[in-house]
């Protein structure tokens, strides 16, 4: 009997789904850009569901001494299958770590395989704009599953 229950026990936990989630990876590129250092990472998270991801693309604004301005990150969740892939959602989230920069027009919008978020920084002096950027920000997901 204790056998019968231990097989339907481990039966039972190798078919039913579980919400486990992993990270996979976590990479920065940096360019150099108009007096600015711009540090773009991803994040992705591993579903129990073969044929789903979710992830993150940040983009960081940083000055020359390497403290952050400001970020834009996009999050998306797609569907894959080894020879399509689609994104599913999209969001577009930012955050302000220096006072004396604002964000506006942040958007987010999902295109085929692809998430994409945007926003325009601008930067204040005594209350006047003496700089601006706009990024896009973008995440895709190939037909197996990576995230870029």
């Amino acid at each position: 009997m204790k056998k019968l229950l231990l097989g339907l026990t481990l039966v039972l936990m190798l078919i039913l789904p579980t919400n486990i989630n992993a990270l996979e990876e976590n990479y920065n590129t940096t360019y150099y850009e108009n007096g600015y250092y711009y540090e773009i990472s991803i994040s992705v998270t591993n579903s129990v569901a073969r044929s789903a991801k979710e992830g993150s693309k940040t983009i960081y604004c940083k000055n020359s001494a390497g403290k952050t301005m400001w970020s834009l990150t996009v999050k998306g969740t797609f569907t894959y299958n080894g020879s399509t892939s689609s994104c599913t959602s999209a969001s577009a989230s930012t955050s302000i770590t220096d006072a004396t920069w604002k964000i506006t027009n942040k958007s987010s919008s999902k295109s085929g395989n692809t998430a994409k978020a945007t926003a325009t920084a601008i930067c204040y002096l005594n209350g006047n704009p003496i700089n601006s950027a706009t990024k896009t920000v973008s995440l895709k997901c190939s037909a197996s599953g990576k995230l870029s």
